[in-house]
């Protein structure tokens, strides 16, 4: 189990190794997917239309997994 300290730990060590999306030069974020926190690039979030799945299929954008709560919380 993480506790706060840990967690925000290991999201400003993501952060700070991988302020930018390496593809476009997007800031990243840290996202909440069902307990899993990814980081994340900021130019994905509500990318729509061919061009953007087409750019994302080629040279995919920045995601990372930064915690596991779910698997933290099952231990």
């Amino acid at each position: 189990m993480f506790d706060n300290a840990q967690m925000l730990e290991l999201i400003e060590r993501a952060l700070d190794s991988q302020p930018f999306c390496q593809v476009c030069s997007a800031p990243t974020t840290i996202e909440d997917d069902h307990g899993r926190l990814w980081l994340t690039c900021s130019a994905t979030r509500g990318a729509a239309g061919i061009l953007a799945r087409m750019t994302h299929a080629i040279l995919p954008h920045e995601r990372r997994l930064v915690v596991d709560l779910e698997e933290a919380a099952a231990a």
